[in-house]
């Protein structure tokens, strides 16, 4: 077993030291909550399409060192989160934090081996205060803000990897937030990673970009009756500016209807570039102009446990048709007559195709259609049945998911299934994963 690296176990005792301390605090003064879970992933490799598929063919002793991500693999992490709130500090103040220590094991990763990870971290430590319509927060904190299920371009914030098959805990943004709110409206003003101000920003890899950098976001809302309206701004030092508008109405008890608009003048994306011998390689690189649109409804029949999502979105950050064209040719072209390029180096090729379908929470394609439904039963309703279906109008590719959950006073149990399919000019069929099973229990102690 891989022990604890030098820093980690020194971070794991102060985030359990200032934990420990909320402990001591009178019983009406404080919150301590706990909870441990255990998750287990299986992945298959894609064998038959795709970039993986190609350098399998051409050489398959390749992939005998490549890692999980590109080959069968198994993955069990056990964590265990602690989170204390104080809410009696001078000033109407409050104190949270949460911190987590979480073991990993990846089976199948040659590369790095099989022995266990481990790794502790600071999900959110964030101190607030309020008086009369004004509040403000300094620290780490969880910040989502957008309407969406699937897809959420508004989050200017927190970047939520959205549609994960397996539940996830989100660590915050450091930020420095100012509030104002009455009966009808209220707005933020939150300073996001105010402590990377002074540093150099590159489009870095796009899945990490808006992590990273330094950034002014603003979100105004109101109410007007059953509608709820939003404005969003945000300046960051490598995206730049960016707005967005967002709206939901709740009709009768029912139906919920919810758009989303939003505009950057910058965002990281992967670039196609086309050179010799290397072919077509792809690199990230800032990009202008990007429009994301979203319009989705939920409908939960009033007196029924049945629940359907329907949204369909654009993700003008996602690569366009024309890349990926040039993205298909490259394939085509490995697979067809060998050339001049010997078998290794075609493969090394091909696995350099992977790098655009690595997308982290935006999406593959810029068109696309979702459907969820749900089902809860039992006493009290503690059983829930899901399914939902991503699909792309633009190449017939689609994604099938499954999920059974159950959930008791204190603990939650749960599994899901996801399969990836299309024909043969499909994205998702051409992922190096084409399919995933996972399981996960949840026991909440204090």
């Amino acid at each position: 077993m891989r022990l604890l690296r030098p820093s980690l176990g020194m971070a794991l005792r102060h985030a359990l030291l200032l934990l420990g301390l909320g402990c001591l605090l009178p019983a009406q003064a404080q919150t301590l909550k706990s909870s441990w879970s255990s998750q287990w992933q299986a992945q298959t490799a894609n064998l038959q399409q795709g970039p993986l598929a190609q350098a399998a063919r051409l050489a398959p002793a390749l992939l005998q060192a490549a890692g999980p991500a590109r080959s069968d693999s198994r993955q069990q992490a056990h964590e265990l989160t602690l989170r204390h709130e104080r809410s009696d500090l001078p000033g109407q103040s409050q104190l949270l934090i949460a911190a987590t220590g979480r073991l990993t094991r990846q089976y199948g990763d040659r590369a790095r081996g099989e022995g266990w990870q481990a790794r502790a971290q600071l999900q959110e430590a964030a101190l607030s205060a309020s008086h009369e319509n004004w509040s403000w927060t300094a620290g780490r904190k969880v910040l989502s803000w957008d309407v969406g299920w699937g897809f959420r371009p508004n989050d200017m914030v927190q970047q939520e990897r959205r549609r994960g098959l397996l539940p996830s805990t989100l660590r915050g943004q450091a930020l420095l937030m100012l509030e104002h709110f009455d009966a009808d409206q209220a707005w933020s003003l939150v300073a996001v990673n105010p402590q990377r101000l002074g540093e150099a920003v590159s489009a870095a890899e796009p899945a990490q970009a808006l992590d990273r950098e330094a950034a002014l976001a603003l979100r105004w809302y109101r109410r007007h009756g059953s509608q709820d309206v939003y404005a969003y701004a945000r300046l960051g030092r490598g995206e730049r500016a960016s707005l967005g508008l967002a709206t939901q109405t709740v009709m009768g008890n029912s139906l919920s209807l919810y758009a989303s608009l939003r505009w950057r003048q910058r965002h990281a994306a992967w670039e196609s570039v086309l050179g010799e011998p290397a072919g077509l390689r792809w690199q990230p690189a800032w990009q202008h102009d990007a429009v994301q649109t979203l319009l989705g409804a939920q409908w939960t029949p009033e007196g029924s446990a049945h629940s359907w999502i329907l949204e369909a979105w654009h993700d003008g950050m996602a690569s366009s048709d024309a890349d990926w064209q040039r993205w298909q040719g490259m394939l085509d072209t490995l697979s067809g007559a060998p050339g001049a390029q010997p078998p290794q180096r075609r493969a090394q090729m091909a696995l350099q195709q992977l790098a655009p379908l690595q997308r982290g929470s935006g999406s593959l394609q810029r068109r696309n259609l979702l459907l969820r439904w749900s089902w809860q039963t039992g006493e009290l309703r503690e059983w829930q049945l899901s399914a939902d279906l991503l699909h792309h109008p633009a190449d017939g590719g689609h994604s099938l998911g499954l999920g059974l959950q159950w959930q008791g006073q204190r603990w939650q149990l749960g599994g899901a299934w996801r399969r990836l399919a299309g024909g043969p000019a499909a994205l998702l069929a051409n992922m190096p994963q084409r399919g995933s099973l996972g399981l996960w229990a949840q026991a909440d102690f204090l």
